[in-house]
């Protein structure tokens, strides 16, 4: 009987243990900050000035974020020319050939830019916290735009505003990008700290009822060689303004689609890579835990 009731009290002693582990393990799991989709934070700075994101994705646990700019933040092209002159190459021009009339592809890229996410100018520019960017191959230029203007090959990486301790509470991410006609991988991963959106993840503004639709700031619009922004809100009187996506267009390889201003009420449309007056808006995908002890330590 001795024996029967130490056993019992030992049982209950466990049993005890355990709940009590479980209440621990399952309130310290619990994210001691968190983000809504929808809401408005400020991570880094661009011009000089603090960068303003949009929290549109959360991973199921709540611990990643997805975020993308309020704003448009710059007017670059998506990549330059790599025959270093905008349809131009050997000093035979290109200004009269739609997209469909060239039948050598690399020819079309080579002069108009390449579509290619992973070996785009703005992905690496994007994904650089450097004040000297290194570009693979071709650099974008201002002889490689269309207009011969907004060239960034000498401005520093878009990170390169970000205080290190900012830059830590960004992930990397794995981006899923359909590959153009000139690449045999059709389905590419690329790593980045920094992306555009997808078609397919347009749908996280959505959810998170962020308008597609977005107006340039103040720098951007100062900045921009092209003044194509002026001309299209004097020509149809809107604020918001066009910006890259980073998916290839289906039958070329010198487009991608770009999310619109929105005043004939469509979403989408593309535009050749090499133009240089349409803009960016960055997404990041942070670290939920780490961002929120940085916002304490810089608003406590």
């Amino acid at each position: 009987m001795i024996v029967s009731l130490a056993a019992v009290l030992m049982l209950v002693v466990l049993a005890a243990g355990i709940f009590l582990w479980q209440k621990y393990r399952d309130k310290t799991s619990q994210p001691t900050y968190t983000l809504s989709p929808g809401e408005t934070v400020t991570l880094g700075a661009y011009n000089q000035e603090p960068v303003t994101w949009r929290v549109i994705h959360l991973s199921e646990d709540g611990t990643r974020a997805v975020l993308i700019s309020e704003h448009i933040v710059t007017m670059k092209a998506y990549d330059a020319a790599g025959s270093e002159k905008f349809n131009e190459e050997n000093g035979k021009e290109y200004w009269s050939c739609q997209s469909e009339d060239f039948e050598d592809r690399e020819l079309e890229a080579r002069v108009r830019g390449n579509s290619d996410w992973k070996t785009s100018n703005i992905r690496t520019w994007l994904n650089s916290d450097r004040e000297i960017v290194s570009y693979e191959g071709d650099k974008p230029s201002n002889r490689a735009m269309s207009e011969q203007k907004n060239g960034y090959e000498n401005e520093a990486g878009f990170l390169n505003g970000f205080t290190e301790e900012e830059r830590s509470v960004i992930l990397e991410t794995e981006v899923e990008t359909r590959g153009n006609l000139l690449v045999q991988d059709q389905n590419q991963v690329t790593a980045d700290r920094v992306f555009l959106l997808s078609r397919e993840e347009l749908k996280w503004l959505e959810e998170a009822d962020v308008s597609f639709y977005a107006t340039p700031t103040e720098a951007a619009v100062a900045r921009d060689a092209t003044h194509w922004y002026q001309i299209y809100s004097r020509e149809y009187g809107v604020d918001t303004y066009y910006w890259w996506l980073r998916d290839t267009a289906e039958d070329c390889v010198s487009q991608c689609y770009i999310v619109t201003n929105g005043y004939k009420g469509d979403v989408l449309s593309t535009r050749i890579v090499g133009t240089e007056g349409f803009g960016i808006r960055p997404a990041v995908t942070i670290d939920v835990e780490a961002f929120g002890r940085l916002q304490s330590k810089t608003n406590p």
